[in-house]
């Protein structure tokens, strides 16, 4: 990168630095996961306030810095306003966001393919209506991030002896997908289950949407480095 650079980035998570600078953690189009200090940004007439709060889209101008770039200028592409006035479209888009933030890395390869598939993830949430259709939206982002990262989800055979599935296979957190009685069951599994990973926007059940995005959360956490720390409030709702 030139020491001035122009990207595409969503922020995905903030820290104090100063009384008045914080540390934006954001995930780039072009660059994967950047940290840039917003300087002035906690003061009321900073012209980067409001533009550096949580999932907001910007198209950026950073300067490069000897430890952490700065934030130059920020253009608005998105701010998914619904997001902040429905406790399940929040709730649910921050932890599409963490997951971004715990699997993304910099000068990530795939970082166009996962800031598209957030941004336009966010943009459905933002603009669909009930719980059972946001559950959709995240369930369809789970699948294809997991896929993009290298943990593609095994449905249609048994990860460990390939044998095609069928009704009585569980699910298996550290085998990667649906596993065949022979092979071993750790997890409640059901047909209804594999359907939904499938597509998810055919399935109109909550309870069964429900059952299926904490199975697949599960998996998500088993295989994560890092605590995701939004399941618990997701918990909650």
């Amino acid at each position: 990168m030139s020491k001035n650079y122009t990207t595409d980035a969503i922020n995905i998570n903030s820290y104090n630095l100063s009384e008045s600078d914080k540390i934006i953690v954001m995930y780039s189009k072009e660059h994967g996961i950047i940290r840039a200090v917003a300087k002035g940004v906690k003061k009321p007439k900073s012209k980067l306030s409001g533009r550096m709060d949580m999932l907001i889209a910007n198209n950026l101008v950073l300067v490069k810095g000897r430890n952490l770039d700065i934030v130059s200028q920020a253009e608005v592409l998105h701010n998914f306003k619904n997001l902040r006035i429905d406790i399940n479209k929040l709730s649910f888009s921050m932890y599409c966001a963490e997951l971004v933030s715990v699997f993304g890395i910099e000068n990530d390869f795939n970082s166009e393919i996962i800031y598209n598939l957030l941004v336009d993830t966010l943009e459905k949430i933002n603009s669909t209506a009930g719980k059972s259709n946001i559950l959709a939206h995240v369930l369809d982002f789970q699948m294809q991030l997991m896929d993009i990262v290298g943990y593609k989800i095994a449905l249609n055979n048994c990860a460990c002896c390939f044998k095609p599935y069928d009704k009585n296979f569980g699910f298996s957190m550290q085998g990667g997908g649906v596993i065949c009685p022979s092979c071993g069951q750790n997890h409640a599994f059901s047909a209804e289950v594999i359907e939904v990973f499938k597509n998810p926007f055919d399935c109109q059940n909550l309870a069964l949407l429900e059952k299926s995005f904490n199975i697949l959360k599960d998996f998500i956490s088993f295989h994560s480095q890092r605590k995701i720390k939004s399941l618990n409030f997701l918990e909650c709702i």
